[in-house]
């Protein structure tokens, strides 16, 4: 069981935990995306009503002064090396902005898409299972809801 460093996450990982009988390990790098100071205090809807300004200036898609979507989804994989090359099944707790980044890149989707779209969206305590195949990724399911 593997949370990010935001209390939230660190909260719904431990009532997964107890369920299981399995301690929580919080890992640096599973949290939100950094946003940067240019979108502080606007409202989430424009995450998607202004989806274009994440377009920066250096090419890449994100928050100018803040993270790229690339740069979530590496610092997010990069957080998951050690619990990917143990034995079992990790479970992660984390957020659904740098979800969507994680997944974009893991099953070889174009990130200003997925954005779009919303494909990978995923509401609060939603659930989604992944199986590597090889050096692939499949969805097993995606951003179920099926335990609410």
């Amino acid at each position: 069981m593997y949370a990010s460093t935001y209390r939230r996450a660190r909260h719904t990982a431990q009532a997964i935990a107890s369920a299981l009988g399995v301690p929580v390990t919080v890992l640096l790098g599973l949290h939100e995306i950094e946003i940067g100071p240019a979108w502080l205090g606007r409202p989430y809807t424009h995450l998607l009503t202004h989806a274009h300004e994440l377009e920066r200036s250096d090419g890449g898609f994100g928050f100018e002064g803040g993270e790229t979507l690339k740069a979530v989804a590496e610092r997010f994989l990069k957080a998951l090396e050690q619990p990917l090359a143990l034995p079992g099944t990790p479970v992660v707790v984390s957020h659904g902005g740098a979800l969507k980044a994680t997944l974009a890149d893991l099953l070889a989707a174009d990130i200003r898409e997925v954005w779009r779209d919303r494909r990978y969206a995923h509401a609060n305590t939603a659930v989604t299972e992944l199986q590597k195949d090889g050096s692939r990724w499949r969805v097993v399911r995606l951003a179920d809801l099926p335990h609410v």
